[in-house]
């Protein structure tokens, strides 16, 4: 977190100098850019529920019994049988991803909306400044060194937002690993 604070403070840093007023404007899209961005990162990281978790080692286990017993299992003529096992199993993970596909797309299309809305804000603001004088045309330069700056840290920030450990987590894998080796 100290690297991402300490790029942000660069940042605004950066857009303070070359155009106030573009980097206060900005400022009003940078928290719905770090939401977003994290929250596509947090689903992005693909922690599976239980339930999704069960049905793909359940479906790991019969798949790999049935090649270890191929012979076998061609012998007694169950390759149906183990075929519905899995496939049953497969289902239960798809229908617990069909929500998550669709909460991904809505969060991405989201992230690239603020982002395009903040771009056509700076611009027509940009205009406005130019035409009233309060920035020369011929450092337009500053403008996309305004946007540049403040929109890639704010992705950067976002992204290792929904990275960060979650601390929960991680205290039940360390427990769980200790009662393995207790074992």
């Amino acid at each position: 977190m100290l690297i991402t604070l300490g790029a942000l403070l660069c940042a605004v840093g950066i857009a303070f100098y070359y155009e106030w007023r573009l980097c206060l404007l900005i400022f009003a899209f940078l928290p719905f850019m770090i939401v977003t961005q994290m929250l596509l990162m947090k689903l992005m990281a693909g922690n599976f529920g239980g339930k999704q978790q069960l049905a793909i080692e359940n479906a790991s286990k019969v798949a790999a019994e049935a090649t270890t017993n191929i012979r076998t299992v061609a012998g007694l003529g169950r390759e149906e049988y183990f075929g519905k096992i899995y496939k049953n199993n497969i289902d239960k993970t798809f229908e617990g991803k069909l929500k998550t596909i669709n909460i991904y797309g809505l969060l991405y299309g989201a992230s690239l909306g603020v982002i395009f809305f903040m771009i056509a804000a700076l611009f027509r603001f940009s205009a406005y400044l130019i035409d009233a004088g309060k920035i020369d045309a011929n450092k337009t330069s500053d403008i996309l060194r305004v946007l540049f700056s403040l929109v890639f840290t704010a992705q950067t920030s976002g992204n290792s937002a929904g990275m960060a450990p979650d601390y929960g987590q991680a205290v039940l894998a360390a427990r769980r690993i200790m009662k393995l080796l207790r074992h």
